[in-house]
């Protein structure tokens, strides 16, 4: 088996000069650096960075079950994405998409029924089967990033709150009409996912994972910035969301599995220990529960707004 300690024994020497909230940083820009160079380059960097790092961990090193079904789930998805990026024929793009949000769906019920079987959080149980009821407002739309760029395969995708098209996770918006009531409809379905996603790990995994997880939620978000500035639209802040969650979700499922041992000893703070305290009370999870309520069901009244015409 894969000696953690022994390959990471420099990582601990450096972490220790540097302190913990740099070392916390670097993983986060490392992450955010790594995360964009897969989302606009899904062949060369999507095989480097994470279809290969990903095999490794999920065939050599020691996981338990939810981290083979979350690596495992991820790694299949890394490897459909160079299909419709190589050859749209083999694979389309639309119905790639199809696929990717389907796989949500089950990532998410995998983390929720972990909640109510073996982490004894009801309350978190219910925010999840909503979340997972609130993909099925989502709908996808592929584009082309750089059409006239020497770099071959040079693709991306978007997923958003759906103008709805004529079937599942259909929308017929494309990049230049989006409606601005969705972006907002979007962001709000981002941010109970994340609240809901925090919850799910501080009750299946330590403190000390939990902080490295609030580096992996907030990523995508920052990643967001480049396209949204790119594309002079702030709607696709949300638009790129899953996109990046799913390359920073790999990316940083790599770095825990692998570094585990690394991660228990340097990423461990007191103050995080009190904090998740704290939250796991039953007063702050339902507190929690409904503001995750209320979230998607402001950003399923905006889709229904906007499809129904109202």
């Amino acid at each position: 088996m894969f000696d953690r300690t022994f390959k990471f024994k420099n990582l601990y020497s450096f972490s220790e000069k540097i302190g913990q909230f740099k070392t916390w940083f670097l993983f986060l820009l490392y992450i955010v650096v790594v995360s964009l160079l897969g989302a606009y380059f899904p062949v060369w960097a999507n095989i480097v960075f994470f279809v290969v790092p990903a095999i490794f961990v999920f065939l050599t090193l020691k996981t338990v079950m939810f981290e083979r079904l979350k690596i495992g789930t991820l790694i299949i998805v890394r490897c459909l994405i160079l299909l419709p990026a190589i050859n749209p024929e083999r694979l389309s793009p639309q119905l790639f998409i199809k696929i990717v949000l389907a796989f949500l769906i089950i990532n998410i019920l995998e983390a929720t029924f972990t909640d109510l079987l073996k982490n004894d959080q009801k309350y978190n149980f219910v925010s999840g089967l909503a979340v997972a009821a609130g993909v099925l407002l989502l709908g996808g739309t592929w584009i082309s990033v750089m059409p006239d760029s020497p770099m071959a395969f040079s693709f991306f995708y978007r997923t958003d709150l759906a103008v709805k098209g004529l079937g599942l996770f259909e929308s017929v918006q494309v990049l230049d009409n989006i409606p601005a009531i969705l972006g907002i409809g979007t962001i709000l379905y981002v941010v109970a996912y994340t609240i809901w996603n925090w919850l799910f790990v501080i009750g299946e995994f330590s403190p000390s994972v939990a902080l490295l997880h609030v580096g992996i939620l907030l990523a995508p978000m920052l990643c967001g910035i480049v396209p949204a500035v790119q594309y002079h639209d702030w709607t696709m802040w949300g638009g790129a969301w899953l996109l990046m969650r799913a390359l920073t979700l790999t990316c940083g499922g790599v770095f825990q599995i692998s570094a585990k041992q690394f991660v228990e000893d340097k990423f461990r703070n007191e103050k995080i220990v009190k904090i998740i305290a704290r939250v796991k009370k039953n007063d702050l999870q339902i507190i929690l529960m409904i503001i995750n309520l209320l979230l998607l069901a402001g950003s399923a009244l905006i889709y229904f707004m906007v499809n129904l015409g109202i």
